[in-house]
């Protein structure tokens, strides 16, 4: 009976419909296997293919300027497996599983050592993990004991049909944790040699991979002698015989040990461009290391000998009107000077600009049918209507009638003012946003017709940018501290130009080019600077310097036609720069910066849509034959000048060879009675009279500046010498002989009255 059984039984299980049977079972089995390693949820392992990596940023000519810090001060480089050497990629299998490409994530054979290892040595001493189960740890953590490898093994599994060898050893390499805030081999090889992992060799791969191993031991940070030792006992295992010698030379020549930081402020404005996109990868940077060194060594040159006047920090940055790129950006003189404020980015927060704005002003009067002949009044004036502003030259005097080019280059005061009452404020506020001038758009209800001079606060950075519109023919281009697109990206952003791409007309070419022909004229920059200006260079450059109504912020631009450079300089706590030193010091930087970088012969070249005319150097209209100088100025082709009227023979004059009169309009007459008085004789009709102010003017007191300095002068044009006594309302305040009364201004109604005995003026005013 049994027997019989038996054989049935045995009979059974040769039949092929049983084996069939049981290979479909085994099939099954293992299909609903993998596809519970497949598609179980494992919300770790996609978390971690989304984690950040450090981002290495790059200068354009290949130097490591900054790998950025994740949690906790961690480094982790990310490499893509094509871009680690082979003999990394060699190494690090070796010698941690030598069977990794013929496994299914857990090594059997090593299963079985490390169980009879264990069970030899009574404990623990082999886990057997592969590369696979290595980065199932890293991704979801291990549990204690045979529970936890139990757990670690299925995870291996799981990432065996997940992902493929490729992928696995790619993640495993970059996550490796080698301690000292260090994951992965791309950061490893910067942490502990000193060097790109491009340039890793059989010595330096062997040095890397014992680290992982025991960190606090085997580092080469640590103990030299104990790395070596082991990198060698690798090496002996692997193959390579005789490297002890090669090792320690690899240590000697290692590099500098500590992560880069050689443009703080660059790379921190890089991060930031970046936003919430792409975190992860190599960025190559327009900026050129060399010449930024220079800059702040530059700008910490000229700071070591002014600090008595409070002169403590500086900014500068250099752009590429061709392209945009940022050549060079330094936002303080020391990023680690805690104590002047050095980690604030002086290219990019707001300062008053002061006289900078003059060109932007002067670029809308010509957009508005205003020429560089227009003759512009710079003498004492009311200006605004009914609310006045006193505006005043750096150098305290009245030039009276002045051409427009002559009133932008040596950057006077008074026309600036008369100019923007013109245009309008608010206009004038709109053309400079449409400039790039974001933070005007904040305060374009807040500021008066002090813009023109400056009193709003702009920053470094829009500065220059706008500033090389003029050398950009009117577009505008975008500024970018990009040079090519981030590694893992597809795009190229080197295709910012002028040419084309995302530049924009902004202003006509022959605005650009008039405001650019007259900050390059060193004949109309004389009357404000002198003939030994630092700004007259050797080869054709622009120029415009600026200094906030306190002195807190003194500025420089120039520009070449490939090139713009700004300069800031003052007190990051807003302290009053000493002794007025106006803005030479940053303008020596920019004239120093251009010599270096400027292209030899290279010109600006004509002035598009105009034409060379020959004009009065007074009137800025055609000469008559009276006119005794002219000046060569380039107008609009479709326009013609009247001819000038200011200069004819004096009728008076009854000799044969009559003297030329000049003859300017009514406005000047009061300036004129100023600028000819000698204090001895009389002017018109010997009837004294207030010429200036007029009549109920109304003036405002400014917050910004020191009230003692605030005054304003009452002139007489009838005077001989004698004395007239001054009341201010009602009462009897002075007694002057030379026609003028400084009145100190203070809130209120005054009437001033002029006593003599030539008569009696007196007008009203109103100061708030």
């Amino acid at each position: 009976m049994s027997r019989t059984a038996g054989a049935c039984t045995k009979e059974r299980s040769q039949h092929p419909g049983f084996l069939y049977a049981g290979w479909a079972g085994s099939f099954l089995v293992l299909t609903i296997v993998y596809f519970i390693l497949l598609f179980s949820p494992w919300s770790e392992l996609d978390n971690f293919q989304r984690q950040d990596y450090s981002l290495e940023i790059y200068d354009r000519n290949g130097i490591l300027l900054k790998v950025t810090s994740l949690e906790e001060g961690l480094r982790r480089v990310y490499r893509n497996l094509d871009d680690i050497p082979d003999v990394v990629e060699r190494i690090f299998i070796s010698a941690e599983d030598s069977r990794f490409y013929f496994h299914p994530g857990v090594d059997p054979l090593a299963v079985v050592r490390a169980f009879y290892q264990n069970t030899s040595a009574g404990r623990i001493v082999s886990g057997a993990s592969t590369i696979s189960m290595q980065l199932a740890r890293i991704v979801s953590g291990r549990g204690k004991g045979y529970g936890g490898k139990i757990r670690e093994i299925f995870d291996a599994l799981r990432l065996e049909s997940r992902l493929s060898k490729q992928q696995i050893l790619e993640l495993w390499l970059n996550n490796i944790p080698f301690s000292f805030q260090t994951s992965g081999v791309g950061a490893a090889s910067f942490k502990f040699l000193g060097r790109e992992l491009s340039f890793m060799d059989t010595e330096s791969s062997l040095l890397l991979a014992v680290v992982p191993r025991s960190p606090a031991v085997l580092s080469p940070l640590r103990n030299r002698e104990a790395a070596i030792a082991a990198a060698a006992g690798l090496g002996l295992r692997l193959g390579f015989d005789e490297i002890s010698v090669n090792l320690g030379k690899v240590l000697d020549e290692s590099g500098i040990l500590y992560w880069p930081d050689k443009a703080s402020h660059f790379s921190l404005f890089t991060e930031d461009q970046i936003g919430q996109g792409q975190r992860t990868g190599r960025i190559n940077t327009t900026l050129d290391s060399y010449l930024n060194a220079i800059m702040k060594d530059r700008i910490n040159y000229y700071l070591s000998f002014s600090a008595e006047s409070r002169i403590k920090n500086g900014a500068g940055i250099i752009i590429d009107n061709i392209r945009g790129e940022i050549l060079a950006y330094i936002g303080s003189a020391n990023f680690q000077d805690i104590e002047n404020s050095g980690q604030i980015d002086g290219v990019q927060i707001l300062n008053q600009p002061g006289s900078t704005l003059k060109p932007f002003l002067y670029a809308m009067a010509i957009e508005e049918g205003f020429r560089p002949n227009s003759v512009l009044p710079d003498i004492p004036q009311q200006l605004g209507g009914p609310e006045a502003y006193l505006p005043m030259n750096f150098d305290r005097s009245f030039h009276g009638p002045v051409l427009l080019r002559v009133a932008l280059a040596s950057s006077m005061n008074v026309p600036a003012v008369y100019m923007i009452n013109r245009l309008g404020v608010l206009n004038f506020a709109d053309y400079l946003v449409s400039l790039g001038f974001d933070s005007i758009r904040r305060q374009r209800e807040y500021v008066g017709t002090g813009l023109a001079l400056g009193n709003a606060e702009v920053s470094l950075m829009e500065l220059t940018r706008a500033f090389s519109i003029f050398p950009g023919g009117g577009l505008f281009l975008p500024v970018t501290p990009f040079l090519n697109s981030l590694s893992t990206g597809s795009s190229d952003n080197t295709a910012y130009k002028r040419e084309g791409g995302i530049s924009n007309e902004v202003m006509k070419p022959y605005t650009a080019g008039i405001i650019r022909n007259i900050l390059t004229d060193n004949n109309s920059r004389f009357p404000g600077f002198g003939a030994d200006s630092i700004m007259d260079t050797g080869f054709e450059a622009m120029f415009k310097t600026g200094t906030s109504n306190q002195f807190q912020n003194i500025w420089a631009l120039g520009a070449t036609p490939e090139y713009t450079v700004g300069i800031w300089m003052g007190d990051f706590a807003g302290n009053t720069v000493i002794g007025r030193t106006g803005s030479s010091l940053p303008a020596a930087i920019v004239t120093e910066m251009l010599e270096l970088i400027h292209v030899p012969g290279s010109v600006f070249g004509p002035i598009p849509d105009s034409k060379p005319v020959r004009l009065c150097s007074l009137s800025g209209l055609l000469p008559n034959k009276y006119t005794p100088s002219t000046y060569l100025e380039f107008i609009p082709v479709n326009e013609i000048p009247e001819v000038s009227d200011w200069h004819i023979l004096n009728p008076d004059d009854g000799s044969e060879n009559k003297a030329i009169l000049t003859i300017y309009p009514e406005e000047y007459r009061s300036w004129l009675v100023v600028k000819n008085r000698s204090g001895v004789t009389s002017t018109g009709n010997g009837i004294t009279e207030i010429v200036y102010p007029a009549d109920n003017s109304v003036f405002f007191i400014d917050p910004a500046v020191p009230l003692s300095d605030q005054v304003l002068k009452i002139e007489s044009a009838g005077f001989s010498g004698e004395i007239t006594s001054v009341y201010i309302n009602g009462l009897k305040t002075a007694d002057i002989n030379n026609g003028r009364y400084y009145f100190q201004l203070k809130k209120g109604k005054w009437e001033i009255e002029f006593r003599s005995s030539e008569g009696v003026d007196s007008i009203e005013i109103t100061v708030k």
